[in-house]
């Protein structure tokens, strides 16, 4: 972010360049940034201080929610009625994956052993 400002700041006025900033978000970004108060935006030092501080509050506050919601999935994983175990297999997997993206690396908290008999424990197999 300072080395996109530093460039900026040679030909564009800062609160230019703050709503310059703002239209080039995309995705979860631009969704965030849709009820902010235009008028703050184009003010003095506003596109380090308003726009990133709204950012990061509010992703910071989705990350919190999908930490929570990964965590959820993993302590209620298991195999549903008719499902087969190459599906439950890949969801767990994804759930793993999931949990890895959020930076929630149950290698510190499981060894693959106890990782691999939640996952036989919970696809409730037969003795057969």
């Amino acid at each position: 972010m300072r080395l996109w400002e530093k460039r900026v700041l040679h030909w564009l006025p800062q609160g230019e360049a703050a709503l310059l900033l703002l239209e080039s978000l995309t995705g979860q970004a631009e969704l965030e940034t849709e009820h902010l108060q235009l008028e703050r935006v184009g003010e003095q030092d506003e596109i380090t201080y308003y726009l990133l501080t709204e950012l990061r509050q509010t992703l910071g506050e989705r990350t919190l929610y999908l930490k929570r919601l990964y965590l959820q999935e993993w302590e209620v994983v298991a195999r549903q009625m008719n499902e087969s175990v190459r599906n439950y297999t890949n969801r767990f997997k994804r759930i793993l994956l999931d949990l890895r993206s959020q930076d929630i690396g149950l290698e510190n908290s499981f060894t693959s052993e106890t990782i691999g008999y939640r996952l036989l424990e919970r696809a409730k197999l037969s003795p057969d």
